[in-house]
């Protein structure tokens, strides 16, 4: 993964995390780079408007100054499922590593955790 798709990937899961500080009851699937850019698919209960966007902005600058590193650790499924548990899109993303006897792992920045195969900044 390059430098470019690294950090694409890093800012990804900072959108995440201020996405769920913002409303509690998001579940977040996944954020992947993009090739122009990056993304996070959310389920909320709620429609994101021109004003929320900008508030996400904001709070992912807040959230920043609190990340001074990626932290990537392989979990057991047992571990993986307590620490996921409420949230059925990373069940079902962990009941695919477990019938693909793949190795699941989570990346921890700040107060944020997500299920995470890597690829991030310093």
């Amino acid at each position: 993964m390059d430098g470019l798709t690294k950090r694409r990937h890093s800012i990804a899961h900072l959108l995440g995390a201020a996405v769920v500080e913002i409303d509690k009851g998001a579940k977040l699937v996944y954020g992947p780079p993009t090739d122009d850019g990056f993304f996070y698919d959310v389920e909320t209960s709620k429609t994101f408007t021109e004003d929320d966007m900008s508030k996400i902005t904001e709070k992912m600058q807040q959230i920043l100054p609190s990340w001074d590193k990626f932290t990537q650790k392989e979990l057991q499924e047992k571990n993986a499922r307590e620490l996921f548990g409420d949230n059925k899109y990373k069940k079902s993303f962990i009941d695919q590593a477990v019938k693909n006897k793949e190795k699941i792992t989570a990346v921890w920045s700040g107060d944020f955790v997500d299920l995470c195969a890597g690829g991030h900044i310093d």
